[in-house]
């Protein structure tokens, strides 16, 4: 997973955002902050777009591997998360089974969250 630079390079993806587009939108515009991570750099087919706050879209062509890799950024997040993450699924039931398969994932509403370490 590599963590974009160029936001305008996630720009086909971002017409998949159904909902709750605040978020993603005010990162990609720099109104917010934010960060988003890619699988290519040069040009991506899946990112995760990721508020400070802890809202998160994940948009594009994903796989296994790439969820594997969000749920590590979780578990170790960069400098400036909290590590929390309310991930909108957008009733993707793809997505919501790969990410329950984590063993350190809740759900609550329409939102896969990071239980805390020491709960």
């Amino acid at each position: 997973m590599i963590k974009l630079t160029d936001y305008r390079k996630i720009n086909h993806l971002v017409d998949q955002i159904r909902i709750e587009k605040v978020y993603p939108l005010s990162i990609l515009e720099g109104i917010q902050t934010g960060e988003i991570f890619v699988d290519d750099d040069e040009a991506p087919t899946a990112a995760l777009v990721w508020h400070y706050c802890g809202f998160a879209n994940i948009l594009g062509s994903y796989d296994e591997n790439f969820i594997e890799e969000t749920m590590k950024l979780m578990q170790d997040p960069p400098e400036g998360h909290s590590g929390r993450m309310a991930l909108q699924t957008e009733n993707d039931s793809r997505l919501e089974e790969m990410i329950l398969r984590t063993p350190t994932v809740n759900t609550r509403g329409i939102f896969l969250s990071l239980q805390e370490k020491n709960t």
